[in-house]
């Protein structure tokens, strides 16, 4: 029996199907290979009982599980290792900075009227100062963005490329451009060409 806190998930019986695998190969805790006879998932509201698997099964899941186990090596032997950028997963990571395919992967969170979350990310250069506390950003030739900054010493001056995290939006009715506002949860990064 798995016992699961949350939600129903496809992956639950796989993952106890896995068990099953671990269990009669287990010569340890399993020495005689007794085979599982029953495989429950148990949710905080009712159970679910899924069909266990025979031998020629097991050894099926046993070779794909090795397969699984093999590539997934190769992966973390990779240098460096390959990024797969995914929005939802994306914003948690700590050193999304450093990776260009993050960069390449996003949309640009200043297309449209509805930006939808409050925080994002951007990248692109400062091409001119609107005042004391405003700059301009732009992806191409054209500027994009207005960036607000609290205060008037900044890291940054026109021509630098940066990368910015956690940039909050605000509305501003009045400015022509999307308006985001540097904050003290934002980070900035100063690209710089390297050779």
């Amino acid at each position: 029996t798995d016992y699961k806190t949350g939600a129903a998930d496809d992956h639950h019986a796989d993952q106890l199907r896995l068990y099953s695998l671990i269990w009669s190969r287990d010569a340890e805790h399993n020495p005689h290979s007794l085979p599982t006879r029953r495989l429950t998932l148990s949710y905080p509201t009712h159970d679910v009982e899924i069909a266990p698997l025979d031998d020629r099964a097991l050894d099926a899941l046993a070779l794909i599980t090795a397969d699984a186990i093999e590539a997934a090596e190769v992966a973390l032997a990779e240098r460096p290792p390959p990024a797969y950028p995914q929005p939802d997963i994306c914003g948690f990571c700590g050193v999304r900075q450093l990776c260009d395919d993050y960069w390449m992967a996003r949309p640009n969170p200043t297309d449209g009227p509805s930006h939808g979350s409050e925080w994002f990310d951007f990248e692109g250069t400062v091409v001119e100062q609107k005042g004391s506390r405003s700059w301009l950003l732009a992806t191409t030739d054209q500027p994009v963005l207005l960036l607000r900054t609290p205060s008037e010493a900044v890291p940054f001056g026109i021509g630098d490329h940066l990368r910015l995290l956690s940039l909050r939006r605000e509305e501003d009715d009045e400015a022509s451009l999307p308006v985001a506002v540097l904050t003290s949860a934002s980070e900035v990064f100063s690209l710089t060409e390297v050779g």
